[in-house]
């Protein structure tokens, strides 16, 4: 890791690499250009503690517009069951989604077995009870 400040840092740049490649490969090319492929910036500061934003609070039951679909679901080596499909951005703090079933959102999926409970926490977490 380097600091280079000031001008004619492309130059100081190349330098350095230029020392350090001889030192570690104990050959280098100075008069050879050279091209930045990958740079790497780190930044020390302070930031604000984030703020946790509640959901609304809901029924148990989701909403009707949380539901979107069912679809058949192997969970392990068990029988093929019908699964609800939720979307989570519609699911409220206190609805209870009774497995089996999956909530959907952009980037992952949350599979309830059946037997299975999840309750969506204040914060939008889903609370997951195993049954018997």
């Amino acid at each position: 890791d380097s600091k280079f400040v000031g001008p004619d840092v492309q130059t100081r740049i190349k330098a350095a690499f230029d020392a350090a490649h001889l030192q570690m490969f104990i050959h280098n090319a100075p008069e050879e250009d050279a091209e930045i492929v990958s740079l790497r910036v780190s930044i020390i500061g302070r930031l604000p503690k984030p703020r946790w934003v509640e959901l609304p609070k809901g029924a148990a039951a989701p909403a009707p517009a949380a539901l979107t679909g069912r679809r058949p679901v192997q969970f392990g080596k068990g029988a093929v069951v019908d699964a609800a499909v939720y979307d989570r951005t519609e699911l409220l703090a206190g609805n209870i989604v009774e497995g089996p079933a999956i909530v959907q959102e952009v980037a992952s999926s949350t599979t309830i077995p059946p037997h299975t409970r999840a309750e969506v926490s204040p914060f939008g977490h889903l609370l997951l009870s195993l049954g018997e």
